[in-house]
């Protein structure tokens, strides 16, 4: 069973928005968010390639990456990436209830379309 101080970070973390009254640091929001879990210091100086398995496929490389980068990620999203302005007319992209239909859309009654992929994308970002 949690023990209370367990239900108000899950709380906390679930609730964000609601808490974020006045403007803050970032390196507090971060430790208020992760309560101790994990230092500020270790976020900044992270080496993302620590954290990432490759996995093979048939011909495929696919990433993965483990729960401390993906509770880093989540922190970002909710806090940098879901306060960030869009034009939500043109970018379609990891965009919260869009789906290739909502980008599909607004070309449906042209004559051409232009379909393109772009081999080992992903495999192909370089850390800074």
């Amino acid at each position: 069973m949690p023990n209370v101080e367990e239900v108000n970070i899950r709380h906390f973390k679930k609730n964000a928005n609601q808490f974020m009254i006045k403007k803050k640091p970032f390196q507090e929001i971060f430790n208020l968010y992760f309560h101790g879990k994990y230092s500020f210091e270790d976020f900044i100086n992270t080496n993302v390639k620590d954290h990432i398995t490759q996995h093979q496929f048939n011909q495929r490389t696919v990433l993965s990456v483990n729960k401390k980068l993906t509770e880093f990620h989540k922190f970002i999203n909710v806090f940098v990436i879901n306060k960030l302005d869009y034009d939500a007319s043109v970018c379609f992209s990891y965009a919260k209830n869009t789906t290739v239909r909502n980008c599909l859309e607004p070309h449906k009654n042209n004559k051409y379309f232009l379909s393109t992929d772009i081999s080992n994308f992903f495999g192909s970002i370089q850390s800074v």
